[in-house]
């Protein structure tokens, strides 16, 4: 069954998208497609607070994404400069940028692309819950965690600080034959947390999944990258009923585990 985009019943509603799209970033008439209320969605969009912690492979596909959406508030974290070996697949950085902060240079994509953004940088090293919360991060409203390392417990400091602080988390990584995202766990109006997702999926994890992601890995791939980024995206906008309809649609397709947490695994062949 092919699934008909959404109509307007009036055509007041096409009158209302010319007189407001003046001013806004993003066009929303695709918005259409899935809302009856896109100049809302669309608000609701550039007015959220998205903290971005890491913006490598994974992190730096999602921010594009974030921008070409609308969002228009970040925060942003990552320890790390800018390399040679990133370029291949982390194309919001050039060469005129290696050994730059990679925030730093997220930054100026961002500014480059939005007028008027709000963008805080932090090179802070999150290697603990307490060196998290030594970062103001204040009033986000999510928090992609796209670290890498510490591989054995980032995830678990990421979603600890959400429960404390009652903000929404959702994590997403890729190596050579695997990539995750998920879960995206909420800070309200859910009764799932980490630590449930956890012992439900401990034991039908792949022993091979786990053996590739006790330390970092080294590879990193531009295509699948942007498979895992564009998952937490679909997830994210699902899940915050941005656009809830999106998902109903046939070409998507992910299997949430429960009604509030989505969550998945790729193998690359």
């Amino acid at each position: 069954m092919i699934r008909r985009p959404y109509k307007p019943s009036i055509n007041k509603s096409h009158d209302l998208l010319e007189s407001t799209v003046r001013g806004l970033d993003v066009g929303p008439f695709h918005f259409l497609t899935f809302d009856a209320n896109p100049i809302e969605t669309l608000r609701r969009i550039r007015s959220a607070t998205v903290c971005l912690l890491g913006v490598g492979g994974v992190g730096s596909v999602v921010l594009q994404h974030l921008v070409a959406l609308g969002v228009r508030n970040y925060i942003l974290v990552d320890s790390d400069c800018v390399e040679a070996s990133n370029l291949n697949r982390q194309f919001i950085f050039s060469l005129n940028d290696i050994k730059k902060s990679k925030v730093d240079v997220a930054a100026t994509y961002i500014g480059s692309r939005i007028d008027g953004a709000s963008v805080n940088p932090f090179t802070s090293r999150v290697d603990s819950l307490e060196a998290l919360e030594r970062i103001p991060i204040g009033q986000c409203d999510i928090i992609v965690n796209c670290l890498d390392t510490p591989r054995q417990t980032i995830d678990d400091i990421a979603y600890e600080y959400g429960s404390a602080h009652e903000v929404a988390v959702i994590t997403a990584g890729v190596g050579v034959y695997y990539g995750h995202w998920g879960p995206l766990i909420c800070s309200s109006g859910n009764n799932v947390t980490y630590g449930d997702w956890k012992r439900q999926h401990s034991k039908t994890s792949d022993a091979s999944f786990t053996e590739f992601n006790v330390e970092p890995i080294p590879w990193s791939f531009g295509p699948t990258n942007t498979l895992k980024a564009t998952k937490v995206e679909v997830v994210m906008a699902a899940q915050t009923d941005l656009s809830a309809e999106l998902l109903a649609s046939p070409l998507f397709t992910i299997t949430p585990s429960c009604r509030s947490v989505g969550h998945g695994t790729h193998k690359c062949r």
